[in-house]
């Protein structure tokens, strides 16, 4: 199943078709540095998403859980600079 969607992290903007794992490389990151993304669905209410700045040591592991109308939303930075974090919402 092909999915769509829009994830917004901070000012910079992640769109468009994500499901082959494939990083995107944008140069308008923090600071001018290039910074790649790559998603892919886990399950078929979990989305991954990947997102390194390629240019810094900042790389990110984001996965949404969507059930029913929520999302729970987690992340990690894989070097453990930063510690891991979750938050709950509502999908809309």
């Amino acid at each position: 199943m092909r999915r769509t969607g829009r994830i917004a992290i901070g000012a910079l903007a992640a769109a468009g078709l994500a499901g082959a794992g494939v990083p995107r490389v944008s140069p308008n990151g923090r600071f001018g540095l290039a910074v790649a993304t790559s998603g892919a669905w886990e399950s078929d209410g979990t989305f991954v998403l990947d997102y390194n700045e390629v240019g810094n040591i900042n790389a990110y592991r984001f996965r949404l859980t969507f059930v029913d109308d929520g999302v729970t939303a987690g992340f990690v930075e894989k070097s453990r600079a930063a510690r891991e974090a979750r938050f709950r919402g509502r999908s809309r």
